[in-house]
């Protein structure tokens, strides 16, 4: 009978170790609901607050010290990593207004010495840009449309939260709006 002994003790169940790739993707998921529906900011906050109380309950629901740490542990790579990212994106969504605004300077600044606004922004470049500008320095949505509405009034549109959530700003008097 110098067998090994039994993986778990008789009546309890053996626990299974945490996915790190489960728990990001969950995370992921939740995050990017909440984006496709609100600001960056309540995001964020509504992240942090859903992953923080999930682990603290799965925190509570162990009383093993190894189940702790390695939770413990878990929790020490991903919030720091979450973040990074989430700060990074709400600082990359100012960052992509700031260049709409930019662009609208500049197509002010050209309607005032040419007498129109241009048909294309490729027309700003090299004079005012090195390269047609985009919104987001990252993903699909970075690219600002420039266009004249039913009205005739020139606006810039650029996606601030994809896939919805395009904004838009009225160049000649600078007044912001939401398509949707």
């Amino acid at each position: 009978m110098g067998g090994h002994p039994p993986a778990s003790a008789p009546g309890k169940k053996a626990l299974k170790p945490v996915s790190l790739i489960n728990a990001i993707l969950t995370a992921l998921i939740i995050l990017t609901l909440d984006v496709s529906m609100g600001s960056p900011t309540l995001s964020a906050v509504t992240a942090f607050f859903c992953v923080t109380a999930g682990w603290i309950w799965v925190l509570m629901a162990s009383k093993e010290r190894t189940v702790w740490v390695t939770r413990l542990r878990f929790l020490a790579i991903v919030f720091p990593v979450a973040a990074i990212v989430l700060g990074y994106w709400i600082y990359d969504g100012r960052q992509a207004r700031a260049r709409v605004v930019a662009v609208a300077e500049s197509l002010n600044d050209y309607k005032a010495r040419h007498g129109s606004y241009p048909d294309k922004l490729d027309v700003l470049v090299p004079d005012y840009f090195p390269a047609v500008p985009k919104a987001h320095s990252w993903g699909m949505s970075s690219r600002i449309s420039y266009f004249r509405d039913s009205n005739g009034v020139v606006q810039l549109m650029y996606v601030s939260i994809p896939p919805f959530g395009r904004d838009l700003l009225d160049v000649e008097t600078g007044k912001w709006s939401r398509l949707d």
